[in-house]
Formats: C-alpha cells, sequence, structure tokens
C-alpha cells in the first residue's frame, strides 16, 4: 500500500511533465515548419532571381 501511494503523485508529475514536453514539442514543431518555408522562400527567390 506505501508503494501505491507514492506511485500517485510521481504519476501526477509525470503527466505535467508529458504535458510540458508535448507542448515544448508542439512550440519547436511550429518553429521548425516556419523556418522550413522561410528557408523554401529564400531557395525560391535564390533560384528565380
Amino acid at each position: 500500500m506505501k508503494f501505491g501511494s507514492r506511485v500517485e503523485p510521481g504519476s501526477a508529475i509525470c503527466q505535467l511533465h508529458i504535458e510540458k514536453c508535448e507542448l515544448w514539442m508542439r512550440t519547436l514543431g511550429l518553429m521548425y515548419r516556419r523556418n522550413y518555408i522561410i528557408r523554401n522562400a529564400y531557395d525560391f527567390m535564390a533560384h528565380y532571381l
């Protein structure tokens, strides 16, 4: 029973960490996508200008 009661706060912290990690990954994904579009735009301009 002690082990079970000790797991609960840990799982809550783990859940919070996972949510924070997902938020970070989503933010990084958006930043990467934006940079990718900008890089493609530069390549496009460099190719056609």
